[in-house]
């Protein structure tokens, strides 16, 4: 079976249409005409017009288009230069604390998307795996040993583990149906995903010793984007309707899931504060795609990015001080950190390939 290029849904699906969808049938058409031109998406903003792809090798549906000679493959230095701060940014160095550990990520600086690890001063940059398959949306366990992550290396999206030296990979879904959007429970027993094995997406978790999935989520809307609250009692994510795309949240064992007020109708990209009192999202609220954050009820919605590239995918620091992201601040998407106190912020990688979907390993 062909391969076909991974939806990596939390960006395809929730950020870039600017319009709501009119019903389930529109959202679904989106969905899959997103996953065929994934790079050009997260690159440009995306209206009703015609989207624009750049020259980059697209595979999918038999369509090629022609490589730029600029994406050739990079090699990977051991240890990476100073990082020096973005023209746009002052330096953290007078923030109160440096951020500190590792973050894994999706990078195409070789071809195709493969899993990618970097300390958070920016160095020890690491490939973890090396495949012709695209791999995409890694997360770390919480003991900082598995990672899981969306491969469609037999053919369709499905949710692998590895450790977290890129060994020993195994296919946890292991169905025709796509799965994506993988995340740990804080006591890393279970992992949830969105999965479109029951004819819509909706959010499943599954744990990780019997590999036995159970649906959460029902109805006619699109579920995208769980993130697990960190007492591991409920689980945030993006819905889909008529109306636009919203944060819910939903308790393990209930029925039915809530909406967080006061949050714009656009939202994309979730991640669940340590202490968990905040959501961080993106939200083209005011003309960009930029990072917010509000609180779990609704009340104080503030923005952490102010500028004029795009930004995506905040992942939280263990401390919750400092957010990783990935920006088109240079023209291409590289990771950036951000001080969610000050507002100081660094480039963390600069390629020219895209890197994105950052997560912080414990």
């Amino acid at each position: 079976m062909p391969m076909q290029r991974p939806l990596y849904l939390s960006l395809l699906s929730a950020l870039q249409a600017e319009k709501p969808y009119q019903n389930r049938s529109d959202a679904m058409s989106w969905i899959k005409y997103c996953s065929t031109l994934f790079i050009s998406i997260i690159v440009a903003s995306c209206t009703v017009s015609p989207v624009s792809v750049p020259e980059a090798t697209v595979r999918s549906q038999g369509v090629t288009l022609s490589p730029s000679p600029t994406e050739t493959s990079t090699p990977i230095p051991s240890v990476l230069p100073v990082l020096t701060p973005s023209p746009t940014s002052e330096t953290i160095a007078s923030a109160p604390g440096l951020p500190v550990g590792e973050i894994i990520f999706t990078s195409y600086r070789d071809g195709n998307a493969e899993i990618y690890s970097i300390r958070a001063d920016g160095s020890d940059l690491r490939r973890l795996t090396d495949t012709p398959a695209d791999e995409v949306s890694p997360r770390i366990s919480p003991d900082g040993q598995k990672i899981v992550f969306v491969s469609n290396q037999d053919g369709n999206n499905e949710i692998y583990l590895m450790g977290a030296d890129g060994s020993g990979r195994i296919n946890l879904t292991n169905n025709l149906a796509e799965d994506v959007d993988p995340t740990w429970s804080p006591d890393g027993s279970q992992i949830a995903f969105a999965s479109l094995r029951d004819g819509n997406f909706h959010i499943w978790i599954m744990r990780i010793d019997d590999l036995a999935p159970m649906v959460l989520t029902h109805g006619t809307d699109v579920d995208l984007a769980p993130v697990w609250s960190p007492d591991g009692k409920q689980i945030a994510f993006l819905r889909i309707t008529t109306a636009g795309r919203f944060i819910h949240r939903i308790t393990i064992g209930d029925s039915f899931s809530e909406r967080v007020p006061n949050v714009p109708p656009d939202v994309g990209h979730l991640a669940w504060s340590p202490d968990q009192q905040k959501i961080a999202f993106t939200s083209k609220k005011d003309g960009n795609s930029e990072i917010y954050i509000i609180n779990t009820d609704g009340t104080d919605l503030i923005r952490v990015t102010k500028n004029g590239a795009d930004d995506f995918s905040p992942a939280w620091s263990l401390d919750g001080h400092f957010l990783v992201l990935s920006s088109k601040r240079q023209d291409n998407l590289d990771l950036y950190i951000v001080n969610i106190v000050d507002g100081n912020e660094f480039r963390l990688t600069d390629n020219p390939a895209p890197d994105v979907s950052p997560s912080w390993i414990p």
